[in-house]
């Protein structure tokens, strides 16, 4: 029996086809939560839509207005800067904070699902 390594060739090759079989997993993995990413991002989208249109974006579509312009803010989740932007929306809604008075309260039926999602 011939040895390369500290394994004998057919003991090398055998680890070689459990790496690259790992290997093909976590690139399929990888592709598989990108693709969920993209979908996700819309069904966020879908659930918090409402809410822009009806009581954020009179304010929130510029700079002149507010800081913050969701016009210009994604819905994928999985980047960093997103979900922070997503993440103080929300709390600031959570929280009775937005939108703020004269502006009217937004119905529960546009709300609730926006912070479910």
């Amino acid at each position: 029996m011939e040895l390369r390594g500290n394994l004998a060739v057919p003991e090398r090759k055998a680890a070689i086809g459990v790496a690259r079989s790992r290997w093909t997993t976590g690139i399929a993995l990888a592709a598989v939560l990108v693709a969920g990413a993209s979908g996700s991002a819309q069904a966020f989208e879908s659930d918090v839509r409402p809410l822009l249109e009806s009581s954020c974006l009179a304010c929130h579509s510029n700079l002149i207005l507010s800081s913050l312009d969701l016009t210009t803010t994604g819905f994928d989740l999985s980047d960093g800067a997103t979900f922070r932007t997503w993440e103080r929306v929300f709390d600031r809604v959570q929280r009775g904070e937005m939108p703020p008075p004269p502006m009217p309260t937004p119905d529960a039926t546009v709300v609730d699902p926006a912070l479910a999602a």
